[in-house]
């Protein structure tokens, strides 16, 4: 469903907060939002406080234009409301994963959209490819090695075999195992395999 996309995109969330921020957000009336798709309520002081919030952490990821109606929309309703606001807060222009906190939100979100609009495999790995090369260095940070380590194979086999949410022991450190630790270690035992470029 579109709402959920436009929902968990232009406000953080996973797709499956986004179903149950829906359900809870379908009988108000359209005039309680400032954004598209039942986003960014904003029908009391409190959920305009909040709305200001999510448009300071996610505004950067919502096209200009729409950012902009939906902050003009939030001004008027802190006027209506009596609540304060600082403009300067309000910058936008980077990437979804400086955006997002949490990258797991993100990791999730790009694997319901491969899912639901059918991407192929090949085109799925080529992008986890491409984004891991852009944060090189990443998987030994958090397995805290330094960068000219040699990240051992049966720690990367253990992560990839343990299920996420679970933790895994290396070098006396207990390490949870994320979806987006696995993808990096499930990336990197590819990237082992492939054939060494000759100049």
């Amino acid at each position: 469903m579109d709402e959920y996309n436009t929902i968990a995109i232009y406000e953080g969330m996973t797709i499956e907060e986004a179903k149950l921020t829906y359900a809870e957000r379908k009988d108000l009336p359209a005039s309680a939002f400032c954004g598209p798709d039942r986003t960014y309520p904003a029908y009391d002081a409190a959920h305009v406080r909040n709305a200001f919030a999510r448009l300071a952490r996610f505004g950067g990821k919502i096209s200009p234009a729409i950012r902009k109606r939906i902050y003009r929309c939030l001004v008027k309703r802190a006027k209506k409301f009596g609540v304060e606001h600082d403009p300067k807060t309000y910058k936008w222009g980077k990437s979804i994963s400086e955006t997002f906190e949490d990258e797991e939100k993100v990791d999730e979100m790009i694997d319901w959209l491969f899912r639901e609009k059918g991407i192929t495999k090949e085109v799925e790995e080529a992008f986890w490819i491409q984004k891991a090369i852009k944060h090189r260095g990443a998987l030994r940070k958090q397995l805290g090695l330094k960068e000219d380590e040699e990240i051992p194979v049966s720690i990367l086999n253990s992560i990839v075999k343990t299920e996420t949410g679970k933790t895994v022991s290396f070098r006396g450190k207990t390490i949870e195992v994320t979806t987006q630790l696995k993808r990096r270690a499930i990336l990197a035992l590819r990237l082992r395999k492939m054939p060494k470029r000759t100049k």
